[in-house]
């Protein structure tokens, strides 16, 4: 009876939604860059940190071999960071940590969750984009940058007296690289 009930719910609800798919995760690009707050009380690293963050379009090498090309990169456990005066204005040294991160909207497609002919993985005919409830639309690469001190202070956070002057460098970083991807169109 409890079946009954509970299909019939969800039969009425799709047919006043009329959708062919329900949204789980849904990821937007950036049309330009967008700050990221830090999470105080997290304890991994790279979200304790006020991060820049904007759309790759390539490869995450190809924004290396930028840095590698402009600026002093190495590279620690996975992480790229390069060091350097970039505000002319101060004397002072800021570290920028890079992150790759690749986000992916996903959806239950309610297609395959009524279909008879659903396969299981194991199944020789079983195709991951029939035969999968959850599935996968748009998938966006972002690159995320840091800037701390020594002392790893968050210089992007609210309240940072290099705040601004950090954000149109980062923001110039990024129309650099977009040009750089512009030129080099085989990279």
């Amino acid at each position: 009876m409890i079946k009954r009930i509970l299909f019939s719910i969800l039969t009425w609800f799709l047919v006043c939604n009329l959708q062919s798919c329900i949204p789980v995760k849904t990821v937007k690009s950036i049309p330009t860059y967008k700050i990221v707050k830090a999470k105080s009380h997290s304890k991994k690293k790279d979200k304790k940190y006020t991060k820049f963050v904007f759309l790759n379009k390539k490869h995450a090498s190809n924004f290396v071999q930028f840095l590698e090309k402009n600026y002093k990169v190495f590279r620690y456990k996975g992480r790229i960071y390069f060091t350097d005066n970039v505000l002319r204005s101060t004397n002072k040294n800021f570290n920028l940590t890079v992150y790759f991160t690749v986000n992916e909207s996903k959806y239950i497609s309610l297609v395959n969750l009524f279909s008879k002919d659903r396969k299981d993985s194991f199944d020789p005919g079983y195709n991951k984009d029939l035969d999968e409830l959850v599935q996968t639309g748009h998938v966006y690469n972002f690159i995320e940058i840091t800037v701390t001190d020594d002392g790893n202070e968050d210089y992007l956070k609210e309240g940072s007296k290099f705040k601004n002057e950090l954000y149109s460098f980062l923001d110039n970083l990024r129309i650099q690289y977009n040009i750089y991807l512009s030129q080099n169109p085989f990279n």
